[in-house]
């Protein structure tokens, strides 16, 4: 019986139920927020409102009470009469009504004197000359008298009395407040009056204070609203300002009123009450609802997860049984083909690694066949299944094993001849079925099997090699539908019956990848590896020694990059036969990759000297090597550089072994190459000299260890016209390391561009710095590699370093070297013009030295020829220097270039140049490379040009 399903436990559940619950609440709280927002606002109005109409309901009836306090002063006033120095009341009907409207009457005097009418005790208020002339001209006056407490403040009335028989006296009542302060119609609320400075004058409640807050507001505007809080009581308030002054003398009077928001509020409380529990209710009821509607919408898919887990534990005979007639029975019913599907194909995976692994293990065919036989039909719902060999000549299908349904395997020795029809359909169908029956394709080797004229067939043709090897064939009785996995895992059973068919071959094959290089035959890296372990351990075993031999050929780029890869490959091979056939069979002949080769020489303890037997095998194969070869048709000689090391002279693991000779092959190479070199600890030495220096270069131009000095250039007059800006390195530890080891380094490693933009920014900002100072110009030449010259950034970097500086380009020579012009003659003569373009003047350096034709001279556009040092430094002594010396400066005056001598050390060579009409000298005899201050210093001192007189 299926679980119900549980809220706690399933997440989409829970989910449902919170958006459900959600979805009903917001409305409902956001509707009953704003409802209680209006609510409270539209009450809030309505108690202002009604506070409004309460103070002007007791305003109009306050004034009243003061016309009626007029009129009953005024007639009293007209009952006063002068009785000897004094006043009184004549008596008169209603003398006991005016009278008692007032505590107090009291007579002021022309002269101040105050007379009590009524014989009244009490404080009585001095008048002002304002007041007094208000009264006089017939208005009458109220006066308010506040005391020290809010039930002692008192309200005066002043009337003028010149208007009867007396002089100008005047007459004044203290109103009585139980009359004038009447609020008996204002409850609930709360009164206040106050005059127009604050002070209060009455107060409903005398012990209800208002803030100073609230009071001083007052004065802002006529009328207003005010909130206050009182003994934890919030309340309401409005207060008005009593216009008196168009009726009396008088100042401006507040009336103020409040009432608890309690009161006022007590609609929008009741609702605050009710609210909450409504809203609970309607929580539950959606609840509820929503409870039962989850629970019979996901009820079948907590089904299908409790199969799906079942399946992923590996029990694939799980279904699922829903009766919803809706979406989630098809659903389960599409589950349950699938479970259906995935049994199955776990099976048929099941069966197939287990044939994989017998592919892997087993040396032939049979033992896999007879798993197929017994394992595949359970798993692919065939009622027969037969695997047969062919014959790839006679294609005669032979060795038949079939199995049945609920028999056991049979084996048909007696052969079946396919028709070549039958064989095309087989080869034409090579990676995919065949469906037929016994009286289709293949029909005579279908009815070998007996009983099956109804039955269907998927055939499978095994190929291997492009040979039809054998055939796999499935047979289903009846008209049962064939399950489409079963077309597909008989499918990749015929692969994998072709892999294991063709398993020695393909192992001989992936050996010989593995182990052999493609290319020349050759054992490779990897059988160098393990045969130089086996040859060290016999070695180590015998006490004998052997050698190795690392071989790289000379210029091996070339041929590929003038003659193409194929040429390349066909040098190798050639090359790869002389090497075997200059050593012994139980010597090992190795290429581990490229151009390079090594040579393992073993069994070398039946001879007195080792090294000389293995000097006779390098000189062998180097006199082989210089033979002639014709590769791609072309007659050429090669070179190879050797590098020997040998055990355990020289290292006593493989590892080492290589490393020592590689290193003793590339001494070999600078050595002039074509030559062989035995390694020694100096080699690893210096390659690791060449390493720590290389690193210490990289940092060289941060940590300002680079200098640029200046070597004069001077003219037959021996006054300085230029100079050569050449790089030195001071090292914090090693001192000044010669530019003859660091520059071929730099070069070597790329480093060479970013000191070559560093030492021409600095020689364009030495040049603008001299001018600055006022020395003379002259023109300074920086060197420019070949490495630089061909980068295409070349002239954007010159450029910008120009424009950087702010020097006059016309000031700056670049010295380049002949190898700029071997390659692609047409760019390197664009370049120069652009940088020619740019303002600089060009020279070419160690003219004579290098490989360029007088051809490419007349095409590049140069402005001078430095003469070679090599040419210059035994020019005194040697005729052939002079020769070639004197050539060189022919040739640069026929084709107007100025020329420079380099490497001038003595008077003799000087002497020499001068006669031949060379113009510029540089050299020792003039002065060495010299830091810029010192520059400057022979600057000063060189004599000025004197300038041809204009008369």
């Amino acid at each position: 019986m299926a679980r119900k399903l549980s809220f706690l436990d399933n997440k989409v559940a829970r989910r449902i139920l919170v958006s459900f619950i959600l979805a009903a609440l917001i409305p409902i709280g956001i509707l009953g927020l704003l409802s209680y927002q209006q609510v409270s606002e539209q009450l809030r109005l309505q108690t202002a409102k009604s506070l409004h109409r309460s103070c002007k309901d007791y305003m109009m009836s306050f004034i009243d009470r003061l016309n009626n306090f007029e009129s009953a002063l005024r007639l009293v006033a007209i009952k006063v009469e002068k009785f000897g120095n004094g006043f009184r009341l004549i008596p008169f009907i209603n003398e006991q009504s005016l009278v008692g409207q007032f505590d107090d009457l009291v007579i002021v005097a022309p002269n101040g004197e105050k007379t009590s009418l009524v014989s009244k005790t009490g404080f009585i208020p001095d008048l002002t000359a304002l007041e007094i002339q208000e009264i006089a001209v017939g208005k009458s006056l109220i006066k308010p008298v506040v005391g020290p407490e809010p039930g002692n403040s008192r309200l005066w009335m002043a009337v003028s009395l010149a208007y009867t028989h007396h002089e100008a006296s005047i007459l004044m009542g203290r109103l009585k407040p139980e009359i004038l302060w009447k609020a008996e119609n204002i409850e609930p609320n709360e009164l206040w009056v106050m005059n127009e400075t604050n002070q209060l004058l009455f107060a409903s409640k005398p012990d209800f204070v208002l803030p100073r807050e609230v009071r001083s507001e007052f004065s802002l505007a006529d009328s207003g609203q005010f909130d206050l809080n009182y003994r934890d009581d919030a309340y309401v308030g409005v207060y008005r300002n009593l216009p008196l002054k168009a009726l009396f003398a008088s100042g401006i009077i507040v009336i103020v009123q409040a009432q608890p928001e309690s009161l006022a509020f007590a609609a929008i409380q009741q609702f605050s009450a009710i609210y909450p529990p409504v809203i609970v209710l309607a929580v539950l009821i959606v609840a509820l609802l929503s409870a039962r509607l989850i629970t019979k919408y996901l009820t079948p898919l907590e089904r299908l997860k409790a199969a799906t887990l079942r399946i992923a534990e590996g029990d694939f005979s799980s279904r699922v049984n829903i009766n919803s007639h809706d979406e989630f029975e098809e659903l389960a019913d599409s589950f349950n083909e699938m479970t259906r599907r995935l049994r199955s194909q776990f099976d048929i995976l099941s069966t197939m690694a287990e044939i994989d692994r017998h592919i892997l293990s087993a040396l032939d065919a049979t033992e896999i066949v007879d798993i197929a036989l017994t394992r595949l039909p359970g798993v692919l719902y065939c009622d027969l299944i037969s695997i047969a060999k062919v014959d790839p000549e006679t294609y005669q299908v032979s060795d038949i094993h079939t199995r049945r349904t609920g028999h056991d395997t049979d084996i048909m020795a007696k052969p079946i001849m396919l028709g070549q029809k039958d064989i095309l359909s087989l080869l034409e169908k090579q990676g995919s079925l065949i469906e037929t029956n016994v009286n289709g394709k293949l029909s005579a080797y279908l009815k070998a099997f007996r009983g099956v004229d109804d039955w269907t067939f998927l055939i499978v043709p095994v190929v291997v090699n492009g040979t039809l090897s054998s055939i796999i064939c499935l047979g289903y009785q009846g008209r049962n539908p064939i399950p489409p996995e079963s077309r597909d895992a008989v499918r990749n059973f015929g692969d994998r019956i072709a892999v294991a068919l063709s398993n020695a071959a393909w192992e001989e094959k992936l050996y010989q990848q593995a182990h052999y290089d493609p290319l020349t035959g050759l054992p490779n890296r990897l059988v160098l590896n393990d045969r130089l372990m086996q040859e060290l351990a016999r070695a180590k075993r015998d006490h004998t020694q052997l050698a190795v031999l690392f071989i790289d050929l000379d210029r091996f780029k070339t041929v590929n990059d003038s003659l193409g890869h194929a040429a390349g490959d066909e040098l190798l091979t050639q090359v790869s036969r002389i090497f075997v056939n200059c050593v012994r069979e139980t010597d090992l002949v190795v290429r581990i990759g490229g151009d390079e080769f090594v040579i393992v020489i073993t069994d070398l303890h039946n001879h007195h000297n080792p090294m000389s037997m293995v000097s006779s095998i390098a000189e062998k194969i180097l006199a082989a090597l210089n033979h002639t070869l014709v590769v791609a048709g072309h007659a050429m000689t090669f070179t190879a550089s050797l590098g020997v090391a040998i055990f355990p002279r020289d290292a006593d693991n493989p590892q080492d072994l290589l490393k020592n000779a590689d290193a003793a092959m590339y001494h070999a190479k600078d050595e002039g190459r074509a030559n062989f070199r035995f390694y020694s600890p100096e080699l690893n030495a210096a390659a690791l000299e060449n390493i720590k220096l290389e690193q210490e270069l990289r940092g060289a131009i941060a940590r300002e260890e680079l200098r640029v000095y200046y070597q004069p250039k001077v003219d037959l007059s021996r006054r300085i016209v230029g100079a050569e800006a050449l790089i030195r390195w001071q090292h914090a530890e090693l001192g000044f390391i010669s530019p003859a080891k660091f520059i071929p380094l730099a070069e070597h490693t790329g480093l060479i561009v970013e000191i070559g933009q560093w030492v021409f920014e600095q020689t364009c900002l030495w040049v603008k710095a001299c001018h600055a100072k006022g020395f003379r110009p002259i023109r300074v030449s920086v060197n420019l590699s070949g490495i630089e010259f061909k980068r295409p950034d070349l002239v954007d970097k010159i450029a910008e370093i120009l424009s950087k500086t702010g020097v006059n380009p016309q000031f700056i020579e670049l010295e380049l070297t002949e190898s700029v012009a071997i390659g692609n003659i047409k760019d390197s003569v664009e370049r120069m013009h652009k940088l020619k373009a740019l303002g600089l003047s060009l020279s070419m350096d160690d003219f004579g030295t290098g490989f360029s034709s007088l051809s490419y001279l007349k095409e590049l556009p140069l402005d001078i020829i430095k003469i070679d040092q090599s040419f210059v430094r035994h020019l005194e002594l040697e005729k052939s220097s002079q020769a070639i010396v004197k050539s060189i400066l022919a040739l640069a005056h026929g084709l107007s270039m100025e020329t420079v001598a380099e490497g001038v050390e003595n008077e003799a060579q000087f002497d020499f140049l001068e006669q031949n009409q060379c113009q510029v000298f540089q050299g020792f005899l003039f002065s060495r490379p010299i830091p810029g201050e010192d520059f400057l210093k022979l600057l000063a001192e060189s004599p000025v040009k004197e300038e041809p007189s204009k008369a």
